[in-house]
């Protein structure tokens, strides 16, 4: 790339370095968890314990229902203790990288949160999918597959003001000034929003960030304490920038969309499965001892949509860069803000293109601020607005 010793200036070298010694170790730890969860659910089925479960839940509980229910909390608690085995040292390498600034307490109640809060909408999902399968009808994946939209539109409402206050805590933005920029900006970008929150991203991490998030009257922009505090104003307007763009080409809704045809094809592949198993008389579909099948070709049908996925979430990505130099007239701007997103966030500018491929939801940093670069040398973006 002509431009990397370019880019290269703008990053602080030493934090490049530690930036590509984190990235590989969380490579790996994330290569490790991607293998777990169909391990696991396998060795459901190779050691039958899927039958011996069910077995023991049954003269206690006659419908099959309710003993999915308890077959998926059973399985989700083992879940959750495996994905600990690989979160612990994945906080344990944030932390000796001076990322995280989180304390293991409250890292620790954070994962009971999640967990927690996973477990009712896990198992009302479970529960509908065995309602229907119950029901002998081939097409009962169709109407588990509304069930899932439903939950998903919901969380997406509901999730900035019911679930992510559990996590963090999200107070007016205090700076009068910089939050009518931010107005500004949005009413520009043509995008309503009711007000613009702070919230504390420092009691986790020092990596910045900044989001717009809901849904009609749930909408609002939320701008981490790590980036009002670190960034200039005009470097976080431009990050600002970036996340209004999502809502002004309507990626929040073409995503959704997306995820659910992936989920549509998906049920349908475990439709399949299922009806294969039962045929052959391995499995009987209504029964909890299909779950783990159930759940493991979901996840191996999600796992192969992936890099699909991600392809298209790196566009929207690029595209919203795109606009957001375009708003605000400072491509120069933006591109320092990239840069001291990869130094504060130790985010490497170019990782390899495998784990791009297969991981990536955005482009990596390094082509994103040559991008930025570029767009402000040819002086293509709209003019500055006024402050």
């Amino acid at each position: 790339m002509r431009r990397r010793p370019e880019i290269q200036s703008l990053v602080d070298a030493e934090r490049q370095q530690q930036a590509r010694a984190y990235g590989t170790a969380r490579r790996r730890l994330t290569l490790i968890s991607s293998f777990l969860g169909p391990l696991y659910l396998l060795a459901w089925l190779v050691t039958g314990f899927h039958q011996r479960l069910d077995e023991t839940l049954a003269p206690h509980l006659s419908s099959p229902v309710l003993r999915a229910v308890v077959f998926f909390l059973v399985l989700g608690l083992g879940w959750w203790l495996l994905h600990l085995a690989v979160a612990i040292p994945t906080h344990r390498l944030a932390r000796a990288y001076g990322l995280s600034t989180q304390n293991w307490e409250d890292w620790f109640t954070d994962q009971i949160k999640a967990g927690l809060i996973a477990a009712p909408i896990g198992a009302l999902i479970v529960a509908a999918i065995y309602v229907f399968i119950g029901t002998g009808q081939p097409e009962w994946w169709l109407w588990a597959f509304f069930v899932v939209v439903v939950v998903q539109v919901v969380l997406t409402i509901v999730g900035p003001v019911l679930i992510a206050p559990i996590f963090f805590r999200f107070e007016p933005l205090e700076n009068e000034e910089l939050r009518e920029r931010f107005l500004r900006l949005a009413q520009r970008a043509g995008v309503p929003a009711a007000n613009v929150y702070r919230f504390d991203m420092s009691r986790r991490t020092r990596a910045a960030n900044a989001a717009v998030i809901g849904m009609g009257a749930t909408r609002r922009i939320v701008i981490a304490d790590t980036l009002t505090e670190t960034f200039s104003p005009d470097e976080a307007e431009t990050v600002l920038a970036h996340e209004l763009a999502h809502h002004v080409h309507r990626d929040i809704v073409w995503g959704f969309l997306l995820n659910s045809l992936v989920m549509f094809v998906s049920l349908w592949a475990v439709a399949q499965a299922l009806a294969w198993a039962e045929g052959r008389g391995l499995i009987e579909s209504a029964s909890p001892q299909s779950l783990p099948l159930l759940l493991l070709v979901l996840l191996i049908c999600l796992w192969a949509f992936s890099p699909l996925v991600n392809l298209w979430s790196r566009t929207r990505e690029m595209l919203a860069d795109m606009f957001a130099i375009d708003v605000t007239g400072r491509g120069d701007t933006y591109a320092r803000a990239l840069a001291r997103l990869a130094d504060q966030n130790l985010a490497e500018l170019w990782p390899p293109h495998w784990y791009v491929w297969l991981y990536g939801t955005h482009p990596p940093l390094g082509e994103r601020i040559a991008l930025a670069l570029e767009r402000a040398e040819n002086r293509i973006a709209s003019p500055r607005p006024d402050k």
